[in-house]
């Protein structure tokens, strides 16, 4: 238990301590729980949603943290092994935005659009790489229909264009 957290709650005793006003608190949560349960709601609007964040590429665990649900739940949800959901739970993951990791894979097209535009600039494939702080030298601009980047290249790809083209950025 940690020291700040005060004798004879609920979250003294989840944290281990069972002194008893922390047992008797716990007990006294628990009776008043069963006499009035959380609300239970349809998980189908939950399981559509986590289904449409999945097509935008946010995965089941970025769900679940995002939520902050466990890993399980959101697995159940999409899998179909919930009909219903506490009301709390599915407000938590209706509540979730389409928010993609930094490392994320991506299309590439905007990406590879951007720099074909800074390379019609007249900047250089070695110059661009320099920017990006990218060791390899060079920036691999060739297209090809399922090219990938990373949510991460493709903000910095982005916020480069902005700066060295000036303002927003009309990109293929």
């Amino acid at each position: 238990m940690t020291p700040a957290m005060p004798h004879g709650t609920r979250a003294a005793y989840r944290a281990g301590c069972h002194c008893l006003p922390c047992k008797a608190a716990s007990a006294r949560a628990r009776s008043r729980y069963r006499q009035h349960p959380a609300p239970l709601v349809p998980a189908d609007l939950a399981r559509a949603y986590v289904h449409v964040l999945i097509a935008k590429g946010l995965g089941v665990a970025q769900q679940a943290k995002l939520a902050h649900v466990s890993l399980t739940t959101v697995a159940s949800v999409k899998n179909g092994q919930r009909d219903r959901l506490r009301a709390a739970t599915a407000a938590h993951l209706l509540a979730v935005r389409a928010i993609l990791a930094q490392g994320q894979r991506v299309d590439a097209s905007e990406t590879l659009g951007l720099l074909s535009l800074l390379l019609e600039e007249g900047y250089t494939q070695d110059q661009i790489a320099r920017y990006l702080s990218q060791r390899g030298g060079t920036v691999q601009t060739h297209h090809r229909p399922d090219a990938k980047v990373t949510v991460r290249t493709a903000l910095k790809v982005r916020a480069l264009a902005r700066r060295l083209l000036g303002g927003e950025v009309e990109t293929c």
